[in-house]
């Protein structure tokens, strides 16, 4: 039983990061170029 529960919580884990991950990925150039910093990547 306690193999199963510490597996949960590994995948628990894993899918938070990878939600906070992949938020930051579309969140942060939005927060970047909302501070002024611009770049030839936006243009992209």
């Amino acid at each position: 039983m306690a193999e199963q529960t510490a597996a949960q919580n590994r995948s628990l884990v894993a899918a938070s990061l990878a939600a906070v991950g992949a938020s930051l990925c579309c969140v942060g150039p939005l927060v970047l170029l909302m501070l002024g910093v611009g770049g030839a990547w936006k243009g992209v």
